[in-house]
Formats: structure tokens, sequence, C-alpha cells
């Protein structure tokens, strides 16, 4: 007797299930479901929208306040938006528990689509910082948030898989943000960085009105205050360290496309593609260090040298060798190497260092006090910037602060010369100044207990 056999489009059905079987097995090893990883893919896209937001920014920025004619967008345009965001994070966690995550995304969301349209529309200096300050406004609960809706769709063992794949948002947006930026700089223009952000962020939009639950999440049961998690040596010295990283390697990333496109006299686009060497020495060594912290290996070294790295690209830049394409390769690649080395293990240390139920505000703290010192890192050097600049007067009746990369290539030789010395003296004390700051870091990760001792 034959068996019956199954109708054709039964057959095509579970040919189908059978072939999507193998995917949905690889979503389980990470706690995911097809809907939660739909989820956590289209929030990524704003995270990615908001990251894009500061490198492709600060690669146009020449072009920029040669177009306003303003120099002081050179400080406000970045310290603007990093102010904005970082003010923002301990209020975006606390409404969060109250309102609900989903609430609170949507209006994360549409604070940066809003900044983003106003940028793009901006047609003078103060609208331009304006849009810059609710773009941060915007952008500063994406990361919160996606990192809070991470801890409740993926189970503890699997989180640091997804959470990887989080970080990989952050490694695009620094490898493509820069050749990006000088791209537009020098083709479809300055304010295409701020339209490219739209598609990125609706995707978001409607991904999170569409997928998150809209339940309000429950509040912690006993919450810990930042002051009394600082007191435990570990958070204590691993965001000490970390501020006083962020204060010194950001506050010279943030103006290097300027440095290289106005005193090496790089195109933007070419000015992006040499900060290739930077990120691929930070994507590299994240990396590395990733899998060494995996392996319980010499934490605490690996902080100090990386803070030891990030001093020593400083000091290349700050003593002229950075003058050149050989010196300043090697100082780039030494810089992206040192913060590779310390910005994720950082808070591995410092959740490390607490107990389950101070994760959360052992976290968000180091992140406050680590953009802290990014934004006052990057303020002081664009004040100092500034000021020297001003200070310089002008070059062939143009003054110094609204000199462009394209003004630049047109210039003669003798004037070309004299903007790039101008630049050079600006920038080289500010960057002398920052190499203390990453040696304090430096000291203050020596202090941390070895890793295999690290105790709360």
């Amino acid at each position: 007797m034959s068996r019956p056999t199954a109708p054709p489009e039964a057959a095509d059905a579970a040919d189908a299930t059978d072939a999507a079987a193998p995917r949905e097995k690889g979503l389980a090893r990470f706690g995911l479901t097809r809907r939660s990883a739909a989820l956590l893919v289209g929030m990524s896209a704003a995270l990615l929208a908001s990251e894009l937001a500061e490198t492709v920014v600060a690669t146009a920025l020449p072009t920029i306040a040669a177009d306003l004619g303003d120099l002081r967008l050179l400080a406000l345009v970045t310290t603007g938006y990093l102010v904005a965001s970082t003010a923002v994070l301990p209020a975006y966690g606390w409404l969060s528990d109250r309102y609900g995550r989903r609430r609170l995304f949507v209006v994360a969301v549409a604070l940066f689509l809003v900044g983003s349209v106003l940028g793009a529309l901006a047609a003078g200096p103060v609208t331009l910082v304006l849009a810059r300050l609710v773009q941060g406004c915007g952008a500063g609960g994406l990361l919160v948030l996606v990192q809070a809706e991470v801890a409740v769709l993926v189970p503890l063992r699997q989180r640091a898989a997804v959470m990887s794949g989080v970080g990989a948002v952050f490694a695009t947006a620094v490898i493509a943000g820069p050749p990006l930026g000088g791209w537009l700089a020098s083709g479809p223009g300055w304010r295409w960085a701020f339209w490219l952000n739209l598609p990125l962020a609706l995707g978001a939009l409607v991904a999170a009105v569409a997928l998150m639950p809209p339940g309000r999440p429950e509040r912690q049961a006993r919450p810990r205050s930042p002051l009394a998690v600082l007191r435990r040596r570990q958070v204590r010295y691993a965001t000490a360290g970390g501020l006083l990283l962020g204060a010194s390697s950001f506050g010279m990333l943030v103006y290097l496309p300027t440095y290289l496109q106005l005193v090496l006299g790089l195109s933007p686009a070419w000015a992006g593609v040499l900060m290739l060497a930077l990120f691929g020495g930070l994507g590299i060594l994240t990396v590395v260090a990733a899998q060494v912290v995996r392996r319980n290996g010499p934490v605490r070294a690996l902080l100090v040298v990386g803070a030891l790295a990030v001093a020593g690209g400083l000091a290349l830049l700050a003593s002229g060798a950075g003058g050149s394409l050989v010196g300043v390769v090697p100082a780039l690649v030494l810089l992206g190497a040192g913060i590779g080395c310390v910005w994720e293990v950082v808070v591995v240390v410092v959740q490390a260092g607490v107990v389950e139920a101070e994760v959360g505000t052992a976290t968000g703290t180091n992140n406050l006090l680590r953009e802290i010192g990014v934004v006052v890192g990057t303020g002081l050097v664009g004040a100092w910037v500034t000021h020297r600049l001003i200070s310089a007067g002008t070059v062939s009746g143009v003054p110094l602060g609204t000199w462009s990369p394209e003004r630049l290539a047109a210039a003669t030789p003798a004037a070309q010369a004299e903007v790039s010395t101008a630049y050079a003296a600006a920038f080289g004390p500010a960057f002398w100044a920052l190499v203390p700051v990453a040696l304090l870091a430096a000291a203050a990760f020596s202090r941390l207990r070895p890793w295999s001792r690290a105790q709360a």
C-alpha cells in the first residue's frame, strides 16, 4: 500500500518551515525571537544615525564654518550636541521607568528627527546650533533605551553577545562617518549630513511603534544612588580613568579632521580616509581587548597601556611629527589602539565591581561621567583653538577661522603655508595639554585591583 502524498502546497510549506528552522535556532542561541531581533535592529538604526551625526558632521565642520561664516561653529556645533546628549542621560533612564521605554524612545527619535531637519535647513549659525541642541536631546536617550531594551529582551547569559552587535553600530559609524562626511562636504553639500539621518530614524520609529511592548516596566526595588556606587573602589577608579580618557581622547578626536585638512592641506574626503588609520586601530584593539577580558587576562594592564598609548599619540601630534603624512599615520594608529584597549573594557570593570542590584546605576553613572569628560575636553580644545585663530588675525585678507579646504587649495603657496602654520600653532599647545590628562587616566587605572581579585 502506497503512502499518501501531501499536496504541493503542503510540501512547499514544509520546505519553507525546514529552511527557516536553522535561522530560528540561530536566533534562539542569542535568546531572541524574530520579533525581538527585528525590534533591536530597528532601534539600532536610530543609534547608528545618532553616531553618524557626530562623525559625519565633525569631518564636514570646516566647510560648514566657511559656508555660514562663523568660527564659533567649530566649538558650538560639536559641544552643543555633546552637552545636550549628556545632560539628558539620567532623565531618560528615570522617565522610562515611569512611562515606559516605547513612549520615551518615540520621543527621543522624534526630537532627533526635528533637529536633523532644522540642521539641514539652517540658514545661519544660530539656527544650526539650536538644531544640534535639539538633535542632542534626542540622541542622548537612544543608547540608554537600547541598552535597557536589550536587558529586558535578552537573558543575561546571551546579553554580551547581543551587546557586541550593538557595539558594531558604533564601529560602523566611526569607520564610515569620516569618509562619508568628507565626500558630502566635497560633493553634494554638508546639509546632506543632516538629511541622511531621516530614513534611519524613521525606520527605527516604525519598528518601535510596531514591535516594542507598550507596557510599563517594573521599578527597581532598591535603587542605588550614584554616589553610593562610586564609593566602591573598582567603580571609583575605573570611572575616573574613563572620564579623564574621554576628555583627552575625544578632546582631540572631534577636531582631528580639521587639523588634517587645514594643517596638512588634505581635502575633506582624504582627511576622512586618513582617519581610518585611527579607527582601524580602534576596531582591531577593541576585538583584542574583548578576548582578553573573556579569558580573564590582565585587564588592569590593558587599561593602563591603552591610556599610555593615547598619551603617546597626542605627544606625537603635538611635537610636530603629525605635521606630515609620514608622522601622522603612526600617531593615529596609536591613538586608535589606545582608545580600543580602554573604551568597552571600562564598562566591564565597573559592572564587575558591583553587585547585581547596582549594575544599572553603575553603568549609567560611568556613561554619564565619561560623557562629561568628553564634553569638557571637546569644549576646552575648541575654545582654545578658536581663541588662537581669532588672535592670529587674517591671511590674504581672510580671517583664519573662515578658511575652508577648498579656499586653501585655491590659495597661493605662501598663503597655504601661512594658514597651515597658524592652525598648527593653535592645535599644538592644545594637544600638549591633553597629554597629562591621559597620563592621569593611566594613573587612575593603575589603582584598580587585578582582575582576578576584583571585588565590589
